[in-house]
């Protein structure tokens, strides 16, 4: 039996349908308001999102990306990453100065690392940096550079050299004979190095309580190995006389 509704009045079902009906509809006209609230630069992107021009355009440039990082060769069996990648590029870059450049500027750096560990000579300098290269000028050159921009000074060298090595105990004879193995001319190490300073006695004076104490000395030989050894740090006779005790003739 078909039961026939009242004129006026719905069924909820009938409501229900078209209270989803009209919800679809606002949104459709809300959908639509949006789009046609965009900018053209935002509507331009969407279409070319639609049309596939856009990723196709992603795709090509990532492709040549990938392209021109093949040609760069990477040890076999590993990974091309990033950093890998980046170092390859920075060494084809520094392979495009020219050689003669190139090699310069690794003479020059070899040479301001060695100062930042000491102070050099500039013997010492030389001989060091000519070592590594085979273009005796660009030492030369690197030489005179790092002498004009007082990072390499033998005045500088032989105050900081007699310092050091005095506060380690050795003798101003053996200090001089070094400082002229390392080309320190003779004005230069006396202007730095006071071998009549009574301050080797005192030194001399310590290094041998260290080694022997207070301990007699019985007979010559004896006293000639601690005379050795005084002599080894480089003190003077005259030192050596004035700190090691004559032998006990008793």
């Amino acid at each position: 039996m078909k039961i026939i509704q009242p004129p006026g009045k719905r069924s909820n079902a009938t409501k229900s349908r078209d209270t989803l009906s009209g919800n679809r509809a606002g949104s459709n006209v809300k959908g639509s308001r949006q789009c046609s609230s965009q900018s053209p630069l935002e509507s331009a992107k969407k279409e070319f999102s639609d049309s596939g021009l856009e990723k196709k355009s992603l795709l090509e440039e990532t492709s040549s990306v990938q392209q021109s990082s093949n040609n760069i060769d990477l040890p076999p069996g590993k990974r091309r990453r990033r950093s890998e990648l980046d170092s390859q590029t920075q060494q084809v870059a520094f392979a495009e100065i020219d050689p003669a450049k190139k090699e310069f500027n690794r003479v020059l750096e070899r040479g301001i690392r060695l100062l930042s560990v000491r102070e050099h000579s500039v013997r010492e300098m030389y001989d060091k940096l000519a070592a590594k290269t085979e273009n005796v000028e660009h030492v030369t050159e690197v030489i005179d550079l790092l002498v004009d921009k007082k990072y390499l000074s033998d005045e500088r060298f032989t105050e900081a050299y007699v310092r050091a090595r005095g506060n380690r105990g050795f003798g101003p004879m053996k200090i001089r004979s070094e400082l002229i193995n390392k080309g320190i001319s003779s004005n230069l190490i006396a202007e730095n190095l006071d071998e009549s300073s009574g301050e080797w006695l005192v030194s001399a004076e310590r290094q041998y309580q260290k080694k022997f104490g207070e301990g007699v000395v019985v007979d010559y030989k004896e006293w000639s190995k601690r005379a050795r050894f005084l002599q080894s740090r480089g003190f003077s006779s005259q030192h050596i006389q004035s700190v090691i005790p004559q032998v006990n003739q008793d």
